[in-house]
């Protein structure tokens, strides 16, 4: 298992000595791309050796509003870990069997005005810690229906995790959790003692003071001084070896354009599913997340196409509903050749795109999600399009769809 970097081992240190002293709701802001599920993991596994518990290891629940957001840590951090054996994804019905779970709050949250929820199956005092994961897109919400199941779960420990400071848009999760117990807020890029010096020699690298008009802000985090420079990267030429600080926008821009020439090429390889994962895992290796690009430059709503061309190319914005209303509009007539019961899948299915992105497509499981999931089992949903190849054809077509010019 790697070793946490310092403020890692800080977050990670002070959630467990609070939890261990009957802290019940805890905040921690982490910026983007440093590593909050590894943070996360640390932290379980820390409570599992800790005797927290007599005689047992700790029931753990680990909330967030997205597959992705679930899938990656189960397989990144957890599995390798803890192995198969204690980890479980949470859908369709409460499962009791295993200690680390992993859930969507539509998956157990209640449909409908009633108390129906998957997440009432547990006893309140079930949990004895909730992650949750960017808790500041609506699950401290008094108003939100996600809020109900904090509430119920209200013995158990509570860590909050946000990548994003407080602001107008997050005061509710400040608000529920509590003043963060740790902070490390790198929007822009934070150079500290413990990174390398700065390469001045050449005329293409950026000096920090450069990048930065108004005078930098210099802040201390846990004794460690450190100071805001701009939202940059640290790029490493490959003929040189030298470390070049480069605007992390114009990063992402030269990367994309030298992997995909031309902006048709990178469009038509992201409207397929396979094209769309060779493009996502040909980013990676340059350290790029279409997910995480699209919170860094607060295009939360943007699909992460649009973004990546957007940067590239300069092209116009839109929206995920943008597109999801082009394509009710001007393709009524693949709506058409449905009956109305397998239209009303795939409208369910436009809002998750809507809501949450196009990797509600890819993941069918998200038929077993509310308010899917209240259509019918999967073999049900399957025989409203006449069998589940059909299903998976028009869902196919549906991706192809959203993405034609």
């Amino acid at each position: 298992m790697k070793e946490p970097r310092y403020y890692q081992r800080v977050a990670i240190n002070r959630s467990v000595e609070a939890i261990l002293e009957g802290d019940k709701r805890l905040l921690l802001t982490l910026a983007t791309g440093t590593g909050k599920t590894f943070v996360a993991m640390q932290i379980v596994w820390k409570l599992w050796r800790s005797g927290w518990r007599a005689g047992r290891n700790p029931w753990i629940l680990y909330l967030a509003d997205r597959n992705i957001l679930i899938d990656q840590p189960i397989e990144r951090e957890f599995v390798p870990a803890f192995g198969d054996g204690p980890i479980w994804k949470l859908k369709g019905e409460a499962k009791a069997g295993r200690e680390i779970n992993f859930a969507l709050y539509q998956a157990l949250a209640d449909v409908g005005p009633d108390p129906n929820g998957i997440f009432r199956g547990f006893a309140p005092d079930f949990f004895d810690l909730i992650i949750v994961d960017e808790c500041h897109r609506g699950s401290a919400r008094a108003e939100s229906a996600w809020r109900s199941i904090l509430e119920y779960f209200a013995p158990a420990s509570q860590v909050g995790m946000t990548a994003t400071p407080k602001r107008d848009e997050t005061v509710d999760s400040y608000e529920y959790f509590g003043d963060p117990i740790f902070e490390y807020i790198v929007e822009d890029l934070v150079v500290d003692e413990n990174e390398p010096a700065f390469d001045h020699g050449d005329d293409d690298t950026l000096d920090p003071d450069d990048l930065e008009s108004e005078p930098r802000t210099k802040f201390y985090v846990d004794d460690i001084q450190v100071w805001v420079t701009a939202e940059a990267v640290y790029h490493l030429d490959p003929e040189t070896e030298r470390l070049h600080l480069v605007e992390y926008r114009d990063f992402v821009a030269e990367t994309v354009r030298t992997l995909f020439p031309e902006s048709g090429d990178l469009r038509s390889r992201w409207a397929s599913r396979v094209g769309r994962q060779q493009v996502l895992d040909e980013l990676a290796s340059k350290g790029i997340d279409p997910t995480e690009l699209a919170e860094r430059t607060n295009l939360p709503d943007a699909d992460p196409l649009d973004v990546l061309v957007h940067l590239a190319w300069n092209h116009p914005l839109a929206t995920r509903t943008d597109r999801a209303r082009r394509v009710r509009k001007e393709h009524a007539d693949f709506f058409g050749a449905y009956r109305p019961e397998a239209r009303e899948v795939l409208a369910a299915l436009l809002d998750k795109y809507s809501e949450y992105g196009i990797t509600q497509l890819d993941d069918l499981g998200v038929l077993e999600v509310p308010p899917i999931s209240g259509l019918g089992s999967p073999t049900e949903i399957a025989s409203r399009f006449g069998s589940p190849q059909e299903l998976h054809d028009a869902v196919s077509k549906l991706g192809v769809l959203l993405y034609v010019a």
